[in-house]
């Protein structure tokens, strides 16, 4: 009985499952290989890392189990400065997108950061 109580205390029902997208493991390497801002930097500036490309991680962000990982790792990313997010995680591939120059998107990654 004691036993019985001791497992629905350490596995609640309404726990919610992460489910993360098939191509998810490819991208989770990459970032963890390079660390989250040289791979956001690598692919404002065109490049690919470890064959991830900015399409291919555009896919994987709309997962929301993978972007919630993606975002919890630039959080956790050392900070150069005081200023951390000012503009919400979860933009992250929009700033990528939309910068314009390859030095504009740095400048938007690091302000970011």
């Amino acid at each position: 009985m004691a036993e019985m109580a001791a497992l629905r205390q350490e596995a609640p029902l309404n726990a919610a499952k992460v489910v993360y997208s098939p191509g998810f493991s490819v991208v989770q390497k990459a970032i963890e290989r390079v660390r989250i801002v040289p791979f956001l930097k690598a692919l404002a500036q065109g490049q690919a890392v470890d064959g991830v490309d900015f399409a291919q991680f555009r896919t994987v962000w709309a997962n929301k189990d993978d972007s919630k990982w993606i975002e919890e790792q630039f959080r956790a990313a050392p900070v150069a400065t005081n200023l951390h997010e000012w503009i919400p995680s979860n933009k992250l591939p929009d700033v990528i997108a939309r910068a314009g120059t390859y030095a504009e998107k740095l400048k938007w990654i690091d302000l970011q950061e």
